[in-house]
């Protein structure tokens, strides 16, 4: 599962660096954040690993998704800061 999430982290901020308005930045935001998103899912997964497992796990959950949504603020705050058109 630990590998799983280092896969689920750098996919999200992959996705987030190719993100370029802010409908797109909605439509990550909907897919990795919402309450039906895939962080949530794999939250949700965190009740079928193994008892001994789960602090470990549980850990680094919390990093990737305090890594995600870091990334999530600050492209938002960029995109809202940008310029618009001419």
């Amino acid at each position: 599962m630990l590998s799983d999430l280092d896969a689920m982290e750098q996919q999200a901020l992959a996705e987030l660096s190719t993100v370029l308005d802010g409908a797109a930045l909605e439509a990550f935001r909907v897919r990795w954040l919402g309450t039906n998103g895939r962080l949530r899912a794999a939250m949700d997964a965190l009740k079928s690993v193994p008892k001994e497992q789960k602090p470990a796990v549980g850990k680094r959950m919390n990093e990737v998704k305090a890594a995600i949504e870091g990334a999530f603020n600050a492209a938002k705050d960029s995109t809202v800061s940008a310029p618009k058109g001419p």
